[in-house]
């Protein structure tokens, strides 16, 4: 199905058994989570927002799972703390069944 028609709608119907609860975080337990003043806020909501925003979507489905989510905030963070020679990892637990969708997006 093309990205540009893709609706709320559809995306329940696709993914209408996944269940459950997401939860991630910007660094692990013994990390601390980092703020850079060009991005304006901290490095993981920044890639946050652009994951959520669509980044995150490498097939062009027009909606992010909590797989491509992960995906992408460990890839952004973990380059950008590299650059800085520093340790931040984001973490996903996710608790349920199927592949859930956190965000639908227009282009």
């Amino acid at each position: 199905r093309n990205s540009e028609t893709m609706s709320a709608e559809y995306v329940r119907n696709v993914y209408h058994e996944a269940q459950g609860i997401v939860t991630l975080a910007a660094c692990a337990e013994d990390e601390l989570a980092y703020e850079d003043a060009e991005l304006g806020h901290g490095v993981f909501t920044c890639a946050l927002l652009e994951a959520l925003g669509g980044l995150a979507d490498w097939h062009g489905k027009g909606f992010v799972s909590a797989e491509d989510c992960e995906t992408y905030l460990v890839d952004r963070v973990k380059t950008w703390v590299r650059r800085k020679q520093l340790v931040q990892t984001p973490t996903m637990e996710k608790s349920g069944s199927g592949h859930i969708a956190i965000n639908c997006y227009a282009r």
